[in-house]
């Protein structure tokens, strides 16, 4: 498989949503992406002043969940768990037009989420970030020595990592797997393959 990557760095001039889908789709085409903010980030939920108008009223359209989750698989259910309420579109928000007081409701078959803006952007953030720490720093941070905060599931990802590197060497399949997504050429979501991760856990379940 050839190698998808153009160069080795890209720059991102503003970390708002724009910024942070911009850098997530150049991580799979460049080795490094940096995003430049003037903001400091915040690490919690809450208001900054690059973003003068996350204090309004904001909605998160069909197309843009749509796109965010090809982009972040499983983002609806950060959303969730960040504080986003879900609802049902078409039945769980009264619409009143003209002549039609309220209209309608009927349930459109699908579950949007009601959100602030400040808590998107942060969901979305952790994502872009999550995507070059995962395959580059977690191995680091076994070292006391290595600076940064170690994610809330590190020691699990390193027991797994661990039980990957076990099992690739016992398979060929499993090692090109593995290499091809420490090269780039196939997304990290290709290790989360239910069959897989079940011979993982039995692999971690020897030791």
């Amino acid at each position: 498989m050839a190698s998808k990557l153009l160069a080795r760095q890209a720059v991102v001039v503003g970390a708002g949503m724009a910024g942070l889908a911009a850098a997530r789709v150049l991580a799979d085409y460049f080795e490094h992406v940096t995003v430049l903010e003037r903001d400091t980030l915040p690490t919690e939920t809450s208001h900054r002043s690059g973003i003068p108008q996350s204090k309004h009223v904001h909605a998160l359209l069909g197309g843009g969940q749509r796109a965010l989750s090809d982009l972040f698989p499983g983002v609806e259910d950060d959303l969730a768990r960040a504080g986003a309420v879900p609802f049902r579109v078409g039945l769980d928000v009264r619409l009143e037009t003209p002549r039609h007081d309220p209209f309608p409701r009927r349930d459109l078959g699908w579950i949007a989420y009601s959100m602030s803006r400040p808590l998107i952007e942060h969901v979305v953030r952790r994502r872009v970030e999550q995507q070059p720490w995962a395959l580059a720093a977690i191995p680091d941070f076994v070292f006391p020595q290595t600076r940064g905060e170690r994610p809330p599931d590190f020691e699990r990802t390193r027991e797994f990592g661990a039980a990957l590197t076990l099992l690739a060497a016992r398979d060929a399949h499993v090692h090109k797997l593995m290499i091809e997504v420490q090269q780039l050429l196939m997304p990290r979501s290709a290790l989360r393959n239910p069959d897989l991760v079940e011979r993982v856990r039995a692999v971690m379940a020897e030791t």
